[in-house]
């Protein structure tokens, strides 16, 4: 039974009893999902609600007030809302009169020319980030290390900006998720250049000495063991797969310390196999081993 707590100077009267739960909703039970249009119970309590103990109804307080209090509180929340929108217009207005400026702030923050045009460096920018960053170059986790202006030697895709971002109503570009589509366009132009560039080394049998570049490593499971998968590159972009159950390590006479990713090691292998994958040649190495340094102990 509702019992009447205060009367306020609105005229309004507070009072307190049992209201409906709000967590199920008066039901007595949530439903921790849906199927075939019936809710799931959780298989460890049948779905009681915890807060009403399945009763529909919680201890609570509620407030009646006055029609003409009610009307003045109406009144401010609608004088509340049209200030808002005000506001609110005002801003738009205000971005619609400088969509131009902003655009071209936003266009040099990430890395486009006013025409909104940028040019994305492909291939492995790992080895050379430092030079590109020297260069002006912004990176991007979608579409990696691009410039406001094409490079001379580099291999370059240019791309729009209406790829990667999209207008609002105000005329001013913000992020998208587009990107994911341009990011597959820098990859397959990324594969394009390593067919055209990568080709065969040595013959098969021969025993060939490289420089190279650890591109990749790559584990998987076999009925021997686990196995390790090394891809390297060399400066003509000539690609070379070793798979081993070794580890590649510069070994001293005090420590083991693995090959990084990006680094640039000498190997002295055998040439396995001639192979392609998606249309890059590679070079299948087997019985590698690496040369250390001069000085190295």
């Amino acid at each position: 039974m509702a019992k009447l707590i205060k009367i306020d100077r609105n005229g309004s009267k507070h009072y307190e009893g049992m209201v409906t739960c709000d967590r199920c909703g008066g039901r007595g039970y949530y439903a921790i999902g849906m199927c075939n249009n019936q809710p799931v119970l959780s298989p460890l309590d049948g779905g009681v609600c915890w807060k009403c103990g399945g009763a529909g109804k919680v201890h609570g307080t509620w407030i009646e007030r006055t029609p003409e209090y009610e009307a003045k509180l109406a009144a401010k929340r609608l004088e509340r809302h049209n200030k808002k929108m005000a506001e609110l217009e005002e801003k738009q207005a205000e971005r619609k009169a400088h969509a131009d400026e902003l655009n071209a702030v936003f266009f040099q923050k990430q890395g486009f020319n006013a025409e909104g045009k940028t040019w994305v460096v492909l291939g492995d920018t790992y080895q050379i980030k430092d030079e590109l960053k020297a260069l002006g170059c912004k990176f991007d986790n979608m579409i990696g290390w691009h410039t406001d202006h094409d490079l001379d030697g580099y291999d370059t895709l240019m791309i729009d900006v209406e790829d990667c971002y999209f207008k609002d109503a105000d005329g001013v570009y913000r992020w998208s998720n587009w990107k994911a589509d341009v990011a597959d366009k820098v990859k397959e132009a990324t594969k394009q250049i390593n067919r055209s560039k990568s080709d065969y080394v040595g013959k098969i049998g021969d025993k060939i000495r490289i420089t190279a570049t650890m591109t990749g490593l790559h584990f998987y499971k076999t009925q021997f063991g686990d196995q390790h998968m090394y891809t390297f590159k060399d400066i003509f972009n000539n690609v070379f797969i070793w798979k081993t159950s070794s580890y590649l390590d510069h070994i001293t006479k005090t420590t083991c310390v693995p090959v990084q990713k990006g680094e640039k090691v000498e190997l002295i292998g055998t040439v396995k196999d001639h192979k392609e994958y998606e249309g890059i040649k590679q070079t299948v190495l087997t019985r590698c081993k690496m040369v250390e340094k001069e000085g190295a102990k």
